[in-house]
């Protein structure tokens, strides 16, 4: 029904604004509603009980969520910016890249005007160098021990093909012709390490292969060979966070580290060269559809995740209230500065800290005795999964290339991410950070594996990756084993601690208290009056009397 509510609603949108805006809004109302009588329903059913669970907890989430959306659509839809509205046009009012195709040699011309064949065309996966008799192909061995990374590999007549070590993933393979007629090359984008984090020109003559040290913000793409022997293809520099309109490159395929040249010039956000009067009026339009988007969708979630919580005990509002607070920043970001161009790097900052801080304040709280169980659960969980996404865009690893991919910054995340989430799951009694921890864990093993593995015989790298990662798992399970076996004994004893030291700010356990019905709350006042006893009002009610 969920699926088909979203759909509808995404239909609305897509042929008239108002109907999807109205379409949502109906969703969130039914949802609370039929949730709400979920919550009776299952308390009627069990009195003594407070009717949520798991089930309503996640309904209540789609709420929210449906009140979040039904107030982001009005504003994006109704903001303008020029003749199009904000949602449409907000790249173009910040930066842009600019390129002054009059200058180029015609052929190149006629590429560079027909970009959108590039979205159609079919990818050479080969090219052949006729003066060598050469082929370069894309191609795997039987041996490679990463399956789903290709690589490149050259073949001449009466020869058995050859791998080109050291570039990963080639694509769009085309033939330059240099300036003299005795040499050509084949060219294509690659990458330089089997993460895909550098992206690279790589071009080779079937003996010696070359590749950019620059590095892209964007793959490389749409290669094209000009008659004049020069390799033009379209990309952006590193640090770049705008897909608008693509810069254009060019380079010598016979000296690939000196003559990289962009053509295109960057227009930024203060400029409103090519769009007249645009910027003034685009960050305006940001600037108010951002204190709109506060004022109908950010602040109802933040408040309605509070009433929820604090009138119905619901523990999911714990990840809506905090999906509402990143809401807020992003806002009043936008609204202090409508052509800020680096949210990419707020929000890796913003999610790290944040989530670490809600663990270790979910942490404490489970010390003291300050949530429910089922809020505790909610809260760690989801702060802890967001706390070991963020690890990974905090420290660039294992995905930031080479400049990151060093052992101090792997020792790093493992000594301030993946240990502490293993202890804090002894401390908390919460599965899934001893299993994310244990991941952490794994990928170092993998990297470690990987790095022996390219020292090793190419001969021998399936077996020996094998048996390292055999040997790791085999060492993460005696770990878990023992660590569940001793779970009793942790708990006790971290329940000491805390007792003896945290015992002024320790409340009564919430666990062992169940929210009581008025109905049950009646008889076991009227049994306490007839003075019947504490065992039989236990056996008539199942509510321990104190």
């Amino acid at each position: 029904m969920n699926a088909a509510f979203a759909a509808l609603v995404t239909w609305g949108v897509a042929t008239n604004w108002p109907v999807g805006v109205a379409l949502c809004a109906v969703y969130a109302i039914v949802l609370y509603f039929v949730t709400g009588w979920l919550v009776q329903r299952n308390a009627h059913d069990k009195p003594g009980r407070s009717g949520n669970t798991v089930l309503t907890s996640l309904l209540y989430l789609l709420f929210i969520g449906a009140v979040a959306v039904t107030g982001l659509l009005i504003p994006l839809n109704v903001f303008k910016c020029g003749d199009s509205t904000v949602i449409d046009y907000p790249y173009e009012t910040q930066n842009a890249y600019i390129t002054d195709a009059t200058k180029f040699p015609n052929d190149v011309q006629t590429w560079y005007a027909n970009e959108s064949a590039y979205q159609s065309r079919t990818m050479s996966s080969f090219a052949y160098l006729p003066l060598s008799d050469t082929t370069v192909f894309q191609g795997q061995s039987s041996s490679d021990t990463t399956l789903w990374v290709t690589g490149v590999w050259t073949v001449s007549a009466g020869q058995s093909p050859s791998k080109i070590n050291g570039i990963y993933s080639p694509q769009e393979f085309v033939v330059v012709s240099g300036n003299s007629t005795d040499t050509e090359k084949a060219c294509f984008m690659c990458y330089s390490d089997d993460m895909f984090s550098n992206s690279a020109i790589c071009c080779t003559n079937g003996v010696a292969t070359s590749v950019t040290t620059a590095r892209f913000g964007r793959v490389p793409f749409d290669l094209f060979a000009s008659n004049d022997g020069l390799l033009w293809f379209r990309s952006e520099p590193e640090g770049s966070s705008f897909y608008v309109s693509s810069a254009v490159y060019s380079i010598d395929p016979m000296d690939l580290s000196n003559t990289l040249i962009m053509h295109s010039a960057k227009k930024s956000g203060g400029d409103s060269t090519g769009y007249p009067n645009a910027n003034e009026e685009c960050a305006s339009s940001i600037r108010y559809l951002s204190l709109t988007v506060l004022a109908i969708s950010v602040l109802p979630v933040i408040l309605s995740s509070v009433w929820l919580y604090r009138r119905r005990m619901i523990p999911s509002m714990s990840l809506s209230l905090y999906g509402g607070i990143t809401g807020l920043i992003i806002t009043l970001t936008y609204v202090i500065n409508p052509v800020f161009d680096n949210l990419g790097e707020l929000l890796r900052w913003w999610f790290y800290f944040s989530s670490l801080i809600w663990l270790l304040i979910s942490t404490g709280a489970h010390l003291t005795n300050r949530l429910k169980s089922n809020t505790l659960s909610w809260s760690i969980n989801v702060s802890g999964l967001i706390y070991f996404i963020s690890l990974f865009g905090m420290f660039h690893v294992p995905f930031g290339g080479d400049t990151y991919d060093r052992v101090g910054y792997w020792i790093l995340i493992t000594i301030v991410g993946f240990i502490p989430l293993m202890l804090l799951s002894v401390v908390t009694g919460r599965v899934l950070l001893m299993v994310l921890g244990a991941i952490g864990l794994l990928i170092d093993v993998w990297r470690f594996s990987d790095y022996i593995v390219g020292q090793a015989d190419e001969s021998v790298r399936v077996p020996v990756q094998f048996i390292i990662l055999a040997l790791a798992g085999l060492g993460i399970g005696v770990l878990g084993y023992f660590l569940s076996k001793r779970q009793k004994y942790f708990h006790d004893r971290i329940d000491a601690w805390s007792n003896q030291y945290l015992r002024r700010w320790r409340l009564q356990d919430h666990n062992q208290i169940e929210t009581i019905s008025p109905d049950s709350a009646h008889d076991v006042l009227v049994l306490s009056e007839e003075g019947v006893t504490s065992e039989k009002a236990v056996a008539q009610t199942g509510i321990v009397l104190s």
